[in-house]
């Protein structure tokens, strides 16, 4: 079998000093919600650096969505609503998990995007990737005050699902003070938020 290269999940990691200082003073109007990272793609397979670029999910990153809505169905652990960043590699692994799941989803947002990664989207230079800002690059700051304002905006309701991107994820746990589980940042692997009285727990589903 071919070793997958996954550039959205690789990197030394500056995001945990950025989610300290932005999540310190966090209050999610919700004490649970769920996560779901995008179906593989075509550059997530060869390792390419996609940041905002809207590349589609490959056959297997369709096959891992519809898989995904099984797990969620399987364990009981239906989501009340769906919202979804608006890449097309997001929004189609949102819309194969809501038919299969006989939902819709209900919005798209720009604000759960990747980030930008300026001069190396389309590369595979991962060393760059989330320990320094490239050249035309979404700083890691302004990337995790952008997933902050994300969560507060879209986290209304208990349950909901977020259909998002590896780097949103990273921030996403990074503002919560959890880290993430061993596997958790692979492609469409259903993930539980919940908050008790020790924090924030991560769960793969």
């Amino acid at each position: 079998m071919n070793k997958v290269l996954d550039a959205d999940a690789l990197g030394t990691d500056r995001v945990v000093e950025a989610g300290a200082r932005l999540g310190a003073d966090l209050r999610l109007p919700v004490e649970s919600f769920l996560f779901l990272r995008h179906g593989r793609t075509s550059a997530n397979h060869l390792g390419i650096i996609q940041g905002q670029k809207d590349v589609p999910l490959d056959a297997v990153g369709r096959a891992q969505a519809q898989a995904a809505a099984d797990l969620f169905r399987s364990s009981g652990m239906l989501p009340a609503r769906i919202v979804s960043s608006d890449l097309s590699r997001a929004a189609e692994t949102a819309r194969i998990l809501a038919r299969a799941l006989g939902m819709k989803v209900e919005s798209y947002a720009a604000e759960l995007r990747e980030r930008h990664f300026g001069t190396v989207q389309g590369t595979s230079a991962r060393n760059l990737l989330w320990h320094s800002d490239p050249p035309g690059a979404e700083t890691i700051e302004a990337f995790v005050a952008r997933c902050r304002n994300a969560l507060q905006r879209h986290l209304g309701v208990p349950r909901t699902l977020i259909v998002a991107h590896g780097g949103v994820l990273r921030a996403t746990a990074a503002l919560l003070g959890e880290p993430l589980v061993d596997g958790a940042r692979a492609n469409a692997v259903p993930l539980s938020f919940k908050w008790n009285d020790r924090g924030w727990q991560i769960k793969q589903i």
